[in-house]
């Protein structure tokens, strides 16, 4: 909310044709501590907001000449983060319905009581605030994630703005790589629960017992080794943020069971008799096409339409050609301020990134930064020190590899993924073979951000003998 102290910093714009109404919301809303303009009609509405930049706009739906609802709709477009609230009489309700599908913040219905009207500008303010503060964020608050102007990366930012400030659920799509976490953590930095505990669960990184347990915790000798009592993330996230990575890779139990989580706000963990009550806002993620997966049975409808009232897509690198050399320069910033030089790219390096098509995405970017960084033996990083595969992308792309000068790190992914295009896509069956558990073979899947489909693995249900 906000604080008494701060509300004369906080504008608000009251528009009705009632003249003694007028006045009497001009003294109510100044004693509220806010600061307060009125206006009779919509021509005096425009001529105040060509003035001023209100933070809240209280406009009455009937009025002569051009009603509230019509008004809206140029109201937005002028004060696009003017938030707007809208007075209607009961007989107006569904008009008042449609204002909400066009910008409006919330409605009242006349006549209204003041403390009503106080808590909704209050609320209206804060949204404001956290709007304006999230549009004002430098690039480099984003981690890499905000860099960039491409169109369909900018469709991202504007859907972001607008939802972080919301408590609704919101699942991220994207292929590994593209920044789903960094992304989630962004929102939760500029939404109302900022200060409270943000923790993130992979859930495609536990057997399905294990999952249950993490997820809601157990007790004591609830199962074969829980030799203690477990708090599960989501008592440990209560009034925060928890973020379900992989999402897709749930199976189906659980999927009921996160399912009445969502729809009680209750947990019963692990061999508990009593469920325990928890307040959470929940943003998933996955790589996978989630529509395909609930129509071919593997993912409930009913949690789907729970996950997706609001759903960002993030588009991949392939598709973001043009911020290619602006993420790759702001790497490289912050890889000087690491490691305390001041390096930058040869004209020919960066045409160099901007030719390869980034199956890793992001963070294979990122990585190539870092390596060509450390490997530069000027000022300057040249395009020798860039990984074979994007010096010559030709021989590379015919099998002609050259691990001359490649790292550990950079031979072990070729050897995963070789490992499990021999085993037809079946990771289980990969995991067996590379002598690791699944769980460390699904990590270093995400770690170094491996898109099987992209690197032509034809998948199969990890099930398979």
């Amino acid at each position: 909310m906000t604080k008494r102290h701060d509300r004369i910093n906080a504008s608000v714009l009251f528009v009705d044709d009632d003249a003694s109404l007028r006045r009497v919301m001009q003294l109510e809303i100044e004693r509220m501590g806010f600061d307060v303009t009125v206006a009779g009609d919509v021509a005096a509405a425009r001529e105040a907001i060509g003035k001023k930049d209100f933070d809240v706009v209280i406009l009455d739906l009937r009025m002569p000449k051009v009603n509230g609802d019509e008004y809206l709709v140029e109201l937005k477009k002028e004060s696009p983060w003017s938030e707007v609230i809208v007075l209607t009489g009961n007989a107006n309700i569904d008009v008042a319905i449609e204002c909400m599908k066009n910008g409006a913040y919330d409605f009242l219905t006349k006549p209204c009581s003041l403390d009503q009207l106080e808590i909704l500008i209050e609320k209206a303010c804060e949204k404001r605030r956290l709007v304006t503060q999230f549009e004002s964020l430098q690039p480099r608050a984003f981690a890499g994630v905000g860099v960039g102007n491409s169109p369909s990366f900018q469709r991202i930012k504007e859907m972001v703005i607008k939802v972080a400030p919301t408590e609704e659920p919101i699942l991220i799509l994207g292929e590994n790589g593209t920044g789903k976490e960094l992304l989630a953590r962004e929102i939760v930095r500029y939404c109302k629960r900022t200060d409270q505990p943000f923790v993130t669960v992979n859930c495609s990184a536990f057997s399905e017992s294990l999952l249950e347990a993490e997820l809601f915790g157990h007790e004591r000798g609830a199962f074969t080794g829980a030799d203690r009592r477990r708090i599960g993330v989501f008592q440990l996230a209560d009034h925060g943020t928890i973020f379900l990575d992989e999402i897709g890779d749930m199976p189906p139990s659980m999927q009921a069971k996160l399912l009445r989580t969502l729809q009680s706000g209750e947990v019963r963990p692990v061999g508990a008799e009593k469920n325990i009550y928890v307040d959470v806002r929940l943003i998933s993620a996955t790589n996978q096409d989630l529509p395909r997966l609930v129509e071919d049975g593997a993912f409930r409808r009913d949690l789907y339409h729970r996950l997706n009232t609001f759903t960002l897509q993030l588009p991949p690198l392939r598709d973001r050609g043009e911020d290619i050399a602006e993420l790759a320069e702001h790497f490289l910033a912050e890889q000087n301020r690491r490691i305390e030089r001041r390096l930058s790219f040869s004209a020919e390096t960066l045409g160099a990134l901007k030719a390869y098509s980034w199956p890793g995405n992001i963070r294979e970017l990122q990585n190539v930064v870092k390596r060509a960084s450390i490997l530069a033996p000027g000022d300057v990083i040249a395009s020798e020190s860039l990984p074979e595969y994007l010096k010559n992308p030709r021989r590379a792309s015919e099998g002609e590899m050259d691990i001359t000068g490649m790292s550990a790190e950079e031979l072990e992914e070729i050897h995963i993924v070789k490992m499990i295009q021999a085993c037809d896509g079946n990771k289980r069956e990969a995991a067996r073979r590379l002598k690791i558990s699944n769980k460390t073979l699904y990590n270093k899947l995400h770690a170094y951000g491996i898109d099987l489909e992209t690197a032509g693995v034809i998948r199969v249900p990890d099930t398979a003998q």
